[in-house]
């Protein structure tokens, strides 16, 4: 008699027994490697051989190597067709685009995370133009520690069963869950510390130093001035019969001097275990990141909790997970007026930033005495004003599998995801004392301003459905049947005060004018039917058809239904040549071909159908920045026609793509290329 020894991914070893009571056998290294399983659409797992479209994984050990807070940062570089960028401050926001843009309007993918979708909004105060701030988006709240892996869903045919919020693609992130460890509890820690600093920074001119028209001119923040003699010069103002002397050259690094190293702290516990029917997960992490600006004004802290958990019984299992994030950032605004950037490049570059530093203290520096009356010291810039936001984020799913039968299962999943922030931006007030040198040069003086915004953004999502798998001689059978309904909705409350009384106050009771309220609130609802069918042919030829229809509330009810189907086909020719035709080349590992047909369609934003009013204005002709007018005036109230307006025959927006891809791993796996058509 003999025992046949087999595991996963070893050779099969046959031992006689011949009547021995101890056999020891040791296992070798199968030559033959496992196929890669990567989460698809619904969280349905799936070989990705037999996947007809483009696709990347990414695994949570890469993601969390790179030790940023965000997890999106460990996208750069790592996926083709995936373009990431930031403005880099802490705790601002990751914009990915994924092949490029495909819509009018918004261009961001879709955020999944275990199979629920979440709110991804970058929150902002200022305008387009003016004292700009990022305060970031809702991935933020994620831990990069808590990722099991993500995965990019690029094409069409591959975000169809998603709906029209997956136009632009899908970032599929699975967090860590619960093993088996027997009863045991495993505990992890991580902790590091990272230092960042100023990459690339604009190049300048070194011919010519302050002034303007090839003239010196001591009051200017141009550049194109006299040229660069290297002889000592005065410059700056005359303050109290004194005058400031300096070489008149060019200075190295005068703007990368002005910032510090950043310094990041992290740490991450994580608890968890389980057996075979009860299984758990819990994680803390901690986040603190000051930036590269001097002081603390561009920092970013974070608390996140997280943890899930799943219980199997005989045809019933319950999960759940549940992430809760604590955040605060501090911004440095960006753009026109008294911004920091702005005040940095409008300095000559002869004149040395650091010692600009202390503008409370050096006569020199103050506001009344500052060299030029067309900008204002940045350091004066950087700790006068300010922005700051706290915002708390709840998110998470309830999830129920029934198995039917042996290979049908029903699930629903229930997911939501809560949201509330509120941000605080002020500018100081510019005043000069008057007589100054400053003041009698009409320099830029402000009553300063203070904003509060609160918002709260809200989204629920229901999935209903039915998976079915099974095989039919040498046919797989894979069927998913569901049925989608999603709602989001959000509000924001904003109060302006437009000057400041008591200096360095910020409060709506401390204003010399009336404040304005603003206030906005929208909800939108979404209704899908959705299919999927995998049908795949002796484990080398997969052919994947999907098919969608959605029911919008933001579109005319006798066009708010589309629907828009998929196809791919896949053929792994390394598994047909090994499997067919006997035929194993030494060198290639893996290949495939594929080729994919799809549509997916958007809805538009809500309130684009009908005609809006909004309060009442009249603009100043002569100048349309001063003295405007606005409702209401004199306890007498005003609305008039918004000029944006809406259109009763809007149609769904719908993206065709048509995808021929090949695969191919050679030499050991050493070698691999994912190539597509544009």
């Amino acid at each position: 008699a003999t025992l046949v020894f087999t595991f996963i991914g070893m050779k099969t070893q046959e031992e006689a027994v011949g009547g021995r009571t101890v056999i020891n056998v040791a296992l070798e290294t199968g030559t033959v490697a496992l196929s890669e399983v990567v989460v698809t659409a619904m969280g349905i797992s799936r070989e990705k051989k037999a996947l007809g479209y483009a696709s990347t994984s990414i695994k949570g050990e890469e993601i969390a190597s790179t030790k940023a807070a965000n997890p999106i940062v460990s996208l750069q570089g790592k996926v083709a067709g995936v373009d990431v960028s930031s403005a880099q401050a802490p705790g601002s926001t990751q914009n990915v685009i994924i092949r490029g843009f495909s819509s009018f309007g918004n261009n961001q993918p879709l955020y999944i995370v275990d199979g629920v979708p979440i709110t991804n909004t970058q929150s902002q105060s200022g305008s387009a133009l003016n004292y700009q701030v990022d305060f970031g988006s809702g991935i933020n709240a994620l831990n990069p520690d808590d990722v099991e892996d993500m995965t990019i869903l690029k094409g069409a045919a591959a975000t169809a069963l998603y709906g029209s919020r997956a136009a632009n693609g899908v970032v599929m992130i699975t967090t860590k869950s619960g093993k088996n460890t027997g009863g045991k509890v495993q505990v992890s820690y991580d902790g590091s510390v990272t230092l960042t600093q100023v990459g690339r920074l604009p190049t300048e001119q070194k011919l010519f130093g302050q002034g303007w028209s090839g003239d010196r001119a001591l009051d200017e923040n141009g550049n194109w001035g006299a040229p660069f003699d290297g002889k000592d010069r005065v410059w700056g103002n005359v303050v109290d019969n004194s005058q400031k002397i300096k070489p008149y050259n060019y200075l190295d690094n005068r703007i990368r001097d002005f910032f510090d190293v950043g310094v990041g702290y992290k740490n991450a516990l994580s608890l968890s275990g389980g057996n075979e029917q009860t299984q758990y997960h819990l994680a803390l992490s901690q986040n603190k990141i000051d930036g590269v600006i001097p002081t603390e004004q561009d920092s970013y802290k974070r608390y996140t909790i997280s943890a899930n958990g799943s219980h199997k019984g005989k045809h019933l299992t319950v999960s759940s997970t549940i992430n809760f994030s604590s955040e605060n950032t501090k911004a440095v605004p960006t753009g026109q007026g008294s911004s920091l950037y702005r005040s940095l490049n409008e300095i000559a570059t002869d004149i040395s930033i650091v010692d600009l530093k202390d503008y409370k203290g050096d006569k020199f520096n103050t506001l009344d005495n500052y060299f030029t009356p067309y900008g204002i010291n940045p350091y004066w810039v950087l700790n006068e004003n300010g922005a700051e936001q706290r915002s708390h984020k709840f998110f998470g799913k309830f999830q129920v599998d029934y198995d039917i039968l042996k290979n049908l299962k029903l699930t629903y999943r229930f997911g939501g995801d809560y949201e509330a922030s509120t941000s605080e931006t002020h500018v100081a007030a510019v005043r000069f004392t008057e007589g100054s040198i400053n003041d009698e040069n009409n320099g830029p003086a402000d009553a300063g301003n203070y904003q509060q915004v609160k918002r709260t953004r809200l989204q629920t999502n229901h999935d209903i459905f039915a998976a079915f798998n099974d095989r039919f001689n040498d046919f797989s059978v894979n069927v998913i049947l569901g049925w989608n309904v999603n709602e989001r909705s959000n509000n924001a409350l904003q109060g302006t005060s437009t000057s400041i009384d008591v200096e360095g106050f910020y409060h709506f009771t401390n204003t010399l004018s009336v404040p304005r309220a603003a206030q906005s609130s929208s909800q939108r609802r979404l209704f899908g039917g959705y299919i999927n069918a995998d049908i795949g042919f002796r484990d080398y030829v997969y052919l994947t058809l999907t098919a969608r229809n959605d029911w919008s509330s933001t579109l005319p009810k006798e066009a708010n239904s589309f629907f828009y189907p998929g196809a791919t086909l896949s053929y792994v020719l390394s598994d047909f040549l090994k499997n067919e035709m006997n035929i194993e080349p030494q060198f290639v590992n893996f290949a495939k071909l594929r080729v994919a047909y799809g549509q997916t369609g958007n809805d538009a934003d809500p309130y684009a159908v009908f005609n809006k009013y909004v309060s009442g204005f009249a603009s100043n002709p002569a100048y349309p920045y001063v003295d405007n007018l606005s409702f209401p005036l004199n306890s007498v109230n005003a609305y008039k026609l918004s000029t944006t307006l809406g259109n009763q025959e809007l149609k769904p927006e719908l993206t065709s793509e048509f995808e021929i891809g090949a695969e191919v791993n050679l030499f050991n796996n050493r070698i691999g290329f994912d190539a597509m058509t544009p």
